[in-house]
């Protein structure tokens, strides 16, 4: 899978991530392009996880748009954009992309995407546009 997304959008997903530094930031991107932070519900600074009540009030308003979730993005504040084996066993949701955003060089931010299905990382390509 290649993950196409715009650099404004790219942006705007490290900013959120570099802001919500020690914790893990986490959120959503829809085909259409809405870009939609949430809170991290885990108490665990590591580790992310969406309220579920705020989860599915978005899932709800994107299908009630004709839209859906297309990226599941969070980041990972002193490690690499490479999926835990906990971010692995949580995925969800095979028909998304899943952004890992990497900070152990907040100078430097790694944005990487991920297809995750069936306990599998497969890393993917993305291509930025403007």
């Amino acid at each position: 899978m290649t993950l196409r997304i715009s650099t404004q959008l790219r942006g705007r997903i490290v900013r959120d991530c570099l802001t919500r530094r020690p914790i893990e930031a986490c959120g959503v991107v829809s085909a259409k392009g809405r870009f939609i932070p949430l809170a991290n519900a885990s108490d665990d600074p590591s580790l992310f996880s969406f309220h579920p009540e705020e989860q599915l009030r978005v899932w709800q308003e994107l299908d009630a748009a004709g839209d859906r979730v297309d990226v599941v993005y969070h980041s990972h504040p002193r490690t690499p954009a490479a999926p835990s084996r906990t971010d692995i066993a949580f995925a969800a949701y095979p028909d998304v992309h899943y952004v890992i955003v990497g900070l152990a060089d907040p100078d430097n931010p790694e944005f990487r995407s991920w297809h995750i299905e069936d306990g599998q990382a497969d890393e993917e390509t993305v291509l930025f546009w403007c």
